[in-house]
């Protein structure tokens, strides 16, 4: 599937709604049908999320040889979760689980006043080979009440994270000081 060129834009979503959900279902002795998405050139803007759930923009699991790329030039401007806990990812959250599984978010990306309780703008967490690559991306002023201003990343097992090139300004825990939370860009 590809999603090309659109603007998305002022939804209040509620609980487990996202604008964008990928779920990879098994289908039959732990196989999951392979999904390969791209999104390029694409704006989401002041996309809430309240209620429960994660990822006001995307929310995505990537089990077994699934494949999300977020790419050129997309911005996500003013995405967010509510600020109380376990709420993740104010813009994209994903699980990316199993080899051959991607997220690859690159090329000029840009993610712009995103909050969230943990990962203001990106949470990922990666299990049995999965993979995440964020590669020329833009933070700017992602805020968090919990870790990981701009990106939350939780490496369980065996898999891998490549975070190079990118431009992180203004990014922020609002509360650090008083509980030693961590990570105001990245963690």
């Amino acid at each position: 599937m590809k999603i090309e060129r659109a603007m998305i834009e002022s939804y209040k979503l509620i609980n487990e709604n996202s604008i964008i959900t990928i779920k990879s279902q098994s289908f039959s002795q732990g196989r999951y049908r392979k999904n390969e998405i791209e999104i390029y050139q694409t704006t989401f803007s002041n996309i809430q999320k309240l209620g429960a759930g994660n990822g006001a923009a995307i929310n995505a699991q990537l089990d077994q040889d699934s494949v999300l790329k977020v790419t050129d030039s997309c911005t996500f401007y003013n995405c967010s979760t509510e600020l109380i806990e376990i709420r993740i990812g104010g813009a994209i959250t994903a699980v990316v689980n199993g080899s051959n599984s991607k997220l690859i978010i690159s090329d000029l990306v840009k993610f712009e006043k995103c909050q969230s309780f943990r990962g203001g703008a990106i949470n990922v967490e990666i299990l049995n080979m999965g993979s995440c690559v964020v590669n020329n991306v833009q933070f700017k002023e992602c805020t968090v009440s919990n870790d990981g201003g701009g990106i939350h990343a939780l490496l369980r097992e065996t898999g891998g994270t490549s975070i190079k090139s990118n431009w992180w300004l203004n990014c922020k825990n609002m509360i650090d000081s008083l509980t030693r939370r961590i990570g105001k860009a990245i963690v």
